[in-house]
């Protein structure tokens, strides 16, 4: 039972991460800084017609199924610990698929949270 919430439960992780570096991605390449284009019709038309913010709001979509499997599966306070690997997971895609800078302070602080996740799995 709980390899199959733990599988469930990197894919939740995975679809997360990716999700959001679609939406990074997506929202920068974007010129949505005029103030006519923040209406709402106006807005989600410019939104639905960029790929890769598609492509983010399917891999939200896809990671919250994933964690509605994890949860039939296992109690919520084993799995959620879990989710704080977003903290580790994203400073390294955003580090080496957006070319982003991360200071040392988040790898200290993605360390610390590896060790919460181990000792609350336990």
């Amino acid at each position: 039972m709980k390899h199959q919430a733990l599988v469930g439960i990197f894919l939740s992780l995975i679809f997360a991460c990716m999700g959001q570096i679609f939406l990074k991605i997506g929202i920068e390449s974007l010129n949505i800084l005029k103030e006519d284009q923040w209406m709402p019709l106006k807005f989600l038309f410019i939104l639905i017609k960029n790929k890769n913010l598609l492509m983010g709001f399917t891999f939200a979509v896809l990671s919250a199924i994933s964690w509605l499997y994890v949860l039939k599966k296992v109690p919520l306070n084993f799995a959620y610990p879990f989710m704080a690997l977003t903290f580790l997971l994203i400073p390294l895609l955003s580090k080496f698929v957006l070319n982003e800078s991360v200071p040392v302070s988040r790898w200290v602080g993605g360390i610390i949270i590896i060790i919460g996740v181990v000792l609350s799995s336990i």
